[in-house]
Order: C-alpha cells, then structure tokens, then sequence
C-alpha cells in the first residue's frame, strides 16, 4: 500500500476590533456666601457678626467602556490520503503427461510338410503421449482509496465589555472530521477577568 499526503492549509487572521469611551467629569460647585453687618440693639449692645457659606458640588467621574471584538485565527487542514492496493489473483501452473499404449502385433505362420504349424507373434509398443503445460494466468487490481479529514482549529481572545469588568471565556476549539466515522471536539476554557 503506498499513501501520498496531500495538504491544503488556509489560515485567516482576525485584528480585535475596539472602541474605547471614555468620559471626564469636573467639580462642578456653587457657592453661596451671606455676609450679615452688624446691627445695634436699642440697649446699644451689637448683634454677633457670623458669614454663611453653602457649597454645592457635583461628583467627580471617570467612565471607561471598551468594546472589544474576537480575535480569531483559524487554521483549517484538509488531508487526501492516496492509497494504491494491488491485488494479485494466480491460477495454478499444471503440466499434465498421459500416455497411451497400444500392443501392435506381427503374426508369422509358418507352414511345414511335417504337418506342423508354427506361429510366431513378434508386438510393439506403439505409445501416444500427450502433454498439457498451463501457464499462471493473473488479473492485478489495483484500488485507489481516499481518507478525506478537516480539521479546524479556533483560537479566539476575550470579549470584553468593561464597565465595571465583564469577561468571557477564553476558548479553544478543535475539530476533527474523518470518514473513518469519528468526530473529536476538544474545548479548552479559560476565565479571564
């Protein structure tokens, strides 16, 4: 079996996106001041000399928002496995011999005065051979296979909503699909505050 990797990476960037607020609020106060004179009684004794001061102020405030967007990176692998199989079929190799034999006969007879008959019988093997030779026949074939796999790997940062401090958790997620019928998810989080 001979397998060739076959890759195609795509990888995309994501910047964070933010938008920052921020407002500054002075004092804003208001002062009242009363200057009273003195004044005389009838028995010549004054009245006491007193100043009255009032202040109003507002508070002091700072607000600072910030909006932020994921910042992604995204990694996505595809894999072509190419797989050649060879299959060999084979038939026997076979070398068959058969042999057949036949008696041929010469038959002399010989006649005499005697009155006597001699047979003489003289035979030969007459043979017929055959042979077969078969040679291996083979049908190869060959079977081309492809594992097609994603994989898809996500990194993303916090989002951020900062007015007291709200945050989100920081997740990794991976994903494997594969035709061999399994899908992995792994999920890393983080609390970031």
């Amino acid at each position: 079996m001979y397998c060739n990797n076959t890759c195609e990476i795509t990888r995309s960037y994501c910047v964070i996106t933010c938008e920052i607020t921020r407002t500054y609020c002075n004092n804003t106060c208001e002062i009242k001041r009363t200057y009273l004179s003195m004044l005389v009684r009838s028995n010549g004794r004054p009245y006491q000399y007193f100043e009255i001061t009032r202040t109003y102020c507002n508070n002091t405030c700072e607000i600072t928002r910030t909006y932020c967007v994921f910042t992604c990176e995204i990694t996505r692998t595809y894999w072509v496995f190419t797989c050649e199989v060879t299959r060999t079929y084979c038939i026997n190799t076979c070398e068959i011999t058969r042999t057949y034999c036949i008696n041929t006969c010469e038959i002399t007879r010989m006649y005499c005065n005697n009155t006597c008959e001699i047979t003489l019988m003289y035979c030969v093997n007459t043979c017929e051979i055959t042979r077969t030779y078969c040679i291996n026949t083979c049908e190869i074939t060959r079977m081309y296979c492809k594992n097609t796999c994603e994989i898809t790997l996500m990194y993303c940062n916090n989002t951020c909503e900062i007015t007291l401090m709200y945050c989100v958790n920081t997740c990794e997620i991976t994903r494997m699909y594969c035709n061999n019928t399994c899908e992995i998810t792994l999920m890393y989080c983080i609390t970031t505050c």
